[in-house]
């Protein structure tokens, strides 16, 4: 398992070592506190991995309670770097994936693509959409924000998402409304 394995706190509050990574975390009106990142194995209650590394988001009530547990993945790899909520509660996930995530495609399978979703809190954390940018190999969002009706993104892209790539990675940055129309 990765090196940077992550100790949480289960429903009991008993200790234990989990085999995954966590790269986001948000927190919502309520005080629920979501943390996302990606695994390499299969998270408990959420079935099978599908792939080499999954993305996963785990919800903790404000009194630390896991209130639920989602895995996603292709046979790719996938990663959640960013986590923002929005104004009605719901959760949005940045990151990238090499593999088609949802109603997403990749159009070039293998190589990563920059990722956008949005989680419906309630009652399992079930993706309502996705989005996936292609600018060539090696497209991600680094980070999400979300103010009013609007979803920042910033990343990187090593080919031409807008335009002619510079050289090397290039930054890329993006809006999309919160039902992923860019």
């Amino acid at each position: 398992c990765e090196r940077k394995a992550l100790m949480a706190r289960d429903s009991s509050a008993v200790r234990q070592r989990c085999r995954f990574v966590s790269t986001g975390i948000a927190v919502n009106a309520l005080g629920d506190v979501f943390v996302g990142g990606y695994t390499e194995g299969t998270l408990p209650g959420v079935g099978a991995s599908q792939g080499r590394t999954d993305f996963f988001v785990l919800d903790y009530n404000r009194s630390g309670a896991l209130q639920w547990t989602t895995q996603w993945g292709t046979i790719e790899d996938e990663e959640i770097v960013g986590l923002a909520t929005g104004p009605s509660g719901e959760l949005y996930a940045a990151g990238w994936s090499q593999g088609s995530v949802g109603s997403a495609t990749n159009p070039n399978p293998g190589t990563s693509d920059a990722l956008v979703m949005r989680i419906d809190e309630a009652p399992t954390g079930s993706m309502t959409w996705a989005r996936q940018t292609d600018g060539g190999p090696g497209d991600q969002w680094n980070s999400i924000a979300v103010r009013g009706s609007s979803i920042y993104l910033a990343g990187r892209t090593d080919g031409t998402v807008a335009g002619t790539n510079a050289g090397g990675s290039d930054t890329i940055t993006a809006r999309y409304d919160l039902n992923g129309n860019l």
